[in-house]
């Protein structure tokens, strides 16, 4: 009799596992059921596609500094004054970035896009294939426009490369590396080709006009770049925007972005090493 008690119990058991798996996999599936396999859900937000990509990078810095600011009588404050320590400001950064990245997964989770706001499932093929071309695109482009365009100016590219102390000799370190080279790619990808094109595909527009909104935007958000400087910006936007799409994946634009950051930082720490 025990013996039958038990088995029944174990049957039930694993009908019950079956059925929370099921209903698990549903979900999921239903999850990233909008176009090219965006979260429906994201279509529903326009406020979340103005908010994380424009309002919340400046936001959370801006707060984020004061408020370190006061928890440490100003020292923080002082980092980002003239004479400041930039390994200590890309190691503030750094912290502010995981708390904005750690805010946004909260948000898109909640909000039924999973935590990177898009799905993480992707053929082994296109990660090599974003890998790869990421760097490609990026200094690809670079180095065009300033062959074609910007031959006597060798600064073309930056606004003022000595009035930032983040783009020096001085700012090289792991932080810069783990911020500029990891966790920055994330939080953007997640903001731009997860939350904006998927609102933006969702609402009805073209992968081509969501692409071109999107890497405008983008680019715009890079103010340490020229006009010209940001062209590249807006190629590489648009092309993360394509592997968005091309992949119904976030996976391949986030592996595209760090690794044309990392080649670009690594490019950048060979050059001043010397």
């Amino acid at each position: 009799m025990g013996g039958r008690y038990s088995g029944f119990v174990e049957s039930e058991v694993t009908r019950f596992q079956a059925l929370l798996l099921r209903a698990r996999t549903g979900k999921t599936a239903q999850m990233f059921q909008g176009p090219y396999n965006t979260p429906v859900s994201l279509g529903r937000a326009p406020i979340a596609a103005v908010f994380w990509p424009i309002i919340a990078p400046i936001l959370f810095l801006n707060v984020g500094v004061l408020l370190a600011g006061f928890l440490t009588q100003g020292w923080v404050l002082e980092q980002f004054e003239e004479g400041g320590s930039p390994p200590m400001q890309w190691l503030i950064l750094l912290v502010i970035q995981a708390i904005l990245f750690a805010a946004m997964s909260f948000w898109s989770d909640r909000a039924g896009a999973g935590p990177f706001a898009g799905s993480l499932k992707i053929e082994s093929d296109w990660i090599g294939i974003a890998a790869l071309t990421g760097p490609l695109v990026l200094l690809g482009s670079t180095l065009l426009i300033g062959i074609l365009v910007s031959r006597d100016d060798p600064n073309w590219m930056f606004r003022d490369p000595q009035a930032n102390p983040l783009l020096t000799r001085d700012a090289i370190g792991l932080s810069m590396i783990a911020a500029g080279g990891i966790l920055i790619p994330i939080t953007e990808e997640m903001a731009f080709r997860g939350i904006a094109l998927g609102f933006l595909l969702n609402r009805g527009l073209t992968p081509l006009s969501a692409g071109v909104v999107t890497a405008v935007v983008f680019a715009a958000l890079h103010p340490q770049y020229t006009l010209l400087g940001m062209v590249p910006v807006f190629i590489m936007g648009l092309y993360l925007a394509w592997l968005r799409i091309a992949t119904g994946s976030i996976t391949a634009p986030i592996v595209a972005h760090m690794s044309a950051n990392l080649v670009s930082l690594t490019l950048f720490i060979a050059a001043n090493a010397s």
